[in-house]
């Protein structure tokens, strides 16, 4: 019945699809929000769009290819100019390197298309090369920026600039007022790139997640978008709000990973699909990481661990190169900051193991066995403080949902956090000052503060909360001894950061978490060292540090490997495993919730998808059948088909891809059961249609206006032809950002290629009407994944999963019929051709994850 059902929508989807086409008075409004209300049919996350991992299989991708490559001919060995000066000499050692890169090991040249190749691949690797190098840069001006400008903030505001004393060391209120006008100033120029764009608010991990995998969000990885997340984050980060740069970071190197699929020569197309895009978007996000946190191979599992659905060998590989250049750049800038004179030794490379002056004392942390079921505590209480953290962020979030605030509002909202977050850390060290000598202390005199203490003596409250997060805070907490700071003024310390952490994440304004969520357990760490065991602080300060972590971002693997290179510790690694286990497991069981990026990509409604299949297809009998969405009818298309048609059949289903049957191969007669000849992508029909070359008429005449144009053959992308007009190339198919508009730009093109007939027509000479066609079937991926309809929904959605599908076409069966039933006599058996049930897309997967365990509910 479910079959049979799914079929008939399926074969009226086509006739009402044709009819829709027909209304040529219909306003182009009403479509628009026809096509949104369709849209908003489809169940949890349908205005997203995904990218398929799939290998690319059209006629036109694949004679587009060969061509290609075959089209590289030998430019042959011009030895014609001489070598008796230098330029001659100097192109007959160019020559010979190009011979030489163009031959075998045993001296035999290489063939155009094992040429075209090993361009190809080598120009891989240079871009690879190129992007490690260009993160790594980024992430050097974005930390020096931020710390430079809070740290000048800092010493203006507290007289100490340029060391020497000032009216404002001895007046406080001045001094307030001071830093209060700098913190408000940079909140605001931190907050008007994210009203620019709002997408690059936050942290921007949760986003990475769902672009890995395979989700596609308006204007998240744009160069502009980066660009907006990294002058904001410089600018928060400046206005002393509890910021940290790491989650920004890893978001530009995303970007710019994704975007560096579009940068690669044209003639290599195969560097430019899709599944190239998502690696090169992991590569990104392993960089961003590697960068931050000085950890390349942490970078590397965290990009894997974090949302990569489809992990191979090969993209280890990339991810791992690539971020063996970004951290050998990043060394490289730092020496020229720090001067080359200093060894690169295990101590000075690690960014959180110590300042000038701890280390040059620097002792090991130890730990005895019987501290591990400390650790467990100390495990289970970031999970509880993380697991509330979560839901109070989340009701909060909802609230300022609700409320609906405009950009005035929100920069108001930026503004009166800052002027909280300035108030707190100015006169709390202030009315809670305790003085203690700097000959105690293992760090230069420069990271402490004197607010308000006798000469030789610094304020221990203003010494944490008015200085960097993530260069000095970390490090004070981390190595100093047992007598710098006390456990209350590290409690108040911490309670301050988390408090205004908790507000601030949500705003508008580029943020990350990392640093200050590993300065709240630092600081809760040290506190019951101080209290419990004063002799460990620096192994209670790291393990709490790991703990408040992991109780938000429950994260494992990746976490456990960059500490571990961070902070230069590898025997660290059981207490780092055990605190991050207990933490992930104790902040679930509080609430029932996963990790704060999960907790994002819930409430944004961005369908990402998990890894285990969820819990209604794993413990019923539920059949792939029945996950086939059934508010949306089915749209089929034929090989062959009218312009208006198939505007018709995108403007009134708004899917991502549409089968295509061919109904006078099959014995359904044309009424949707015909046999599945393959699927076309949405946006390669709106750049065909857009570009108007492919069309022809019954009588094999191209449109007037296409029939002008030159053909597109421009020895970068050889034409492919269908039944009637030229094929276009893959480049030109994906030249064009389709995703979400599109249809009346195409309406418009189409009634210009078309001319003054009318759409999706031409009057002839002789006065009669010929309607356009479009031969689909280049552009159509032959022999698509499908599913039984009687395959249970659990291996559906493993599949739909693992190998990065974007729909998963659903076939009805076909009953087999008799011996000598075929026309030719030779009396061997075929099966019927089996009806297209429908598509399974990951909104009608997302939405399994929000039913329950019952059966009847489910279907």
């Amino acid at each position: 019945a479910a079959a049979a059902a799914a079929a008939s929508n399926g074969g009226r989807a086509e006739g009402s699809s044709g009819s829709g086409g027909g209304g040529g008075g219909e306003s182009r409004r009403r479509r628009r929000r026809r096509s949104s209300r369709h849209r908003g049919d489809h169940g949890p996350g349908a205005n997203y769009h995904t990218v398929s991992y799939e290998l690319v299989d059209t006629p036109a991708w694949r004679r587009r290819t060969v061509e290609l490559a075959e089209a590289n001919h030998d430019d042959g060995d011009d030895d014609a100019q001489g070598e008796d000066c230098l330029l001659g000499w100097i192109g007959g050692c160019g020559r010979r390197i190009k011979r030489r890169f163009y031959s075998h090991r045993d001296g035999t040249r290489l063939t155009p298309v094992e040429r075209y190749h090993r361009n190809a691949l080598w120009t891989y690797r240079l871009s690879l090369v190129g992007l490690g190098t260009i993160v790594a840069c980024i992430g050097f001006l974005l930390s020096y920026s931020a710390e430079n400008l809070l740290l000048l903030k800092i010493r203006v505001s507290t007289g100490e600039q340029g060391g020497a004393t000032s009216s404002l060391a001895e007046n406080l209120t001045a001094g307030y007022a001071v830093h209060l006008a700098f913190s408000v100033l940079f909140a605001l120029l931190a907050h008007l790139p994210a009203a620019w764009r709002p997408v690059s608010a936050g942290s921007g991990i949760a986003e990475a997640k769902a672009v890995l995998n395979g989700i596609v969000i308006p204007q998240c990885t744009e160069i502009l978008t980066a660009a907006a997340k990294g002058i904001s984050v410089i600018f928060a980060g400046a206005s002393g709000l509890p910021v940290g740069l790491e989650g920004p970071m890893i978001f530009i190197g995303l970007s710019l990973g994704e975007n560096l699929n579009r940068l690669l020569p044209r003639r290599f197309p195969h560097l430019r699909t899709e599944r190239e895009r998502r690696d090169l978007a992991a590569v990104g996000t392993s960089v961003g990481v590697s960068v931050a946190f000085y950890a390349p191979v942490g970078a590397v599992l965290f990009a894997l661990e974090e949302g990569c659905s489809y992990v191979s060998t090969l993209l280890i590989w990339k991810c791992f190169s690539a971020s063996c250049v970004t951290i050998i750049v990043a060394y490289f800038l730092s020496a020229v900051e720090e001067g080359f004179h200093t060894p690169m030794d295990v101590v000075s490379l690690a960014k959180f193991n110590g300042l000038e002056g701890q280390m040059d004392n620097y002792e090991h942390p130890t730990f005895y066995f019987w501290e591990y079921f400390v650790f467990v505590l100390m495990g289970a209480c970031g999970g509880v403080v993380g697991a509330c953290f979560i839901e109070a962020n989340r009701a909060l979030t909802i609230w300022r949902r609700k409320m609906a605030f405009g950009k005035i509002m929100k920069g108001v909202e930026v503004v009166l956090i800052t002027v909280i977050m300035s108030t707190l850390t100015w006169w709390i060290p202030y009315a809670m000052k305790r003085c203690t000598s700097l000959e105690d202390v293992l760090a230069d005199d420069v990271y402490f503060r004197r607010f308000g203490c006798p000469p030789g003596q610094y304020n221990q409250l203003a010494s944490l909360l008015l200085n960097p997060p993530g260069g000095a805070g970390l490090n004070l907490l981390f190595w100093e001894g047992p007598d710098a700071f006390s456990p209350s003024i590290c409690v108040v310390a911490g309670i301050i950061y988390l408090l205004i952490l908790l507000i601030l994440f949500g705003a508008a304004v580029g943020m990350g978490i990392f640093i200050p969520l590993l300065y709240v357990g630092a600081c809760f760490g040290r506190a019951l060292a101080l209290w419990w065991n004063p002799s460990h602080v620096a192994t209670y300060a790291i393990v709490g540090s790991v703990a408040m972590l992991s109780g938000l971002a429950r994260v494992l693997i990746s976490l456990t490997a960059i500490m571990m290179q961070t902070t230069a510790l590898p025997y660290f690694v059981t207490p780092f495993m055990i605190v991050t286990v207990v933490a992930r497991i104790v902040g679930k069981w509080c609430f029932g919730r996963e990790g704060i990026y999960d907790v994002i990509l819930e409430l944004k409604g961005i369908p990402f998808l998990e890894e285990r299949a969820p819990e209604i297809v794993r413990h019923t009998d539920l059949r792939a059948s029945s996950v086939v969405s059934s508010t949306a009818p089915l749209a089929t298309l034929r090989p062959v088909m009218g312009a208006e048609e198939l505007m018709g059949v995108l403007r009134e289903h708004p899917h991502v891809d549409y089968p295509v049957v061919d109904d006078e191969a099959a014995e359904g007669g044309g009424d949707g059961d015909g046999a599945l000849v393959g699927v076309v992508k949405r946006e390669h029909l709106l750049a065909v249609l857009h570009d108007g070359r492919a069309l022809y008429f019954d009588d094999g005449d191209a449109p007037p206006s296409s029939s002008e144009q030159d053909g597109g053959n421009n020895g970068e992308s050889p034409p492919v032809r269908g039944r009637g007009g030229e094929a276009l190339p893959y480049d030109e198919l994906v030249g064009h950002d389709w995703y979400g508009h599109g249809v009346e730009e195409v309406e418009e093109a189409l009634e210009r290629h078309l001319g003054s007939g009318g759409k999706g027509s031409s009057t002839a000479s002789d006065g009669r009407k010929r309607e356009a066609l479009v031969d689909v079937l280049p552009y159509a991926q032959i022999a698509p994944n499908t599913f039984e309809g009687t395959g249970s929904a659990e291996r559906a959605y493993e599949m739909f999963r693992t190998l990065g599908l974007r729909n998963l076409i659903v076939l009805g069966d076909g009953d087999e019929e008799g011996e000598g039933s075929d026309d030719d006599g030779k009396g061997r058996r075929r099966r019927r051709s089996r009806p297209v049930l429908g598509t399974i897309t990951r909104s009608e997967l997302k939405l399994l994850e929000e039913l329950g365990v019952g059966e009847e509910r489910a279907r």
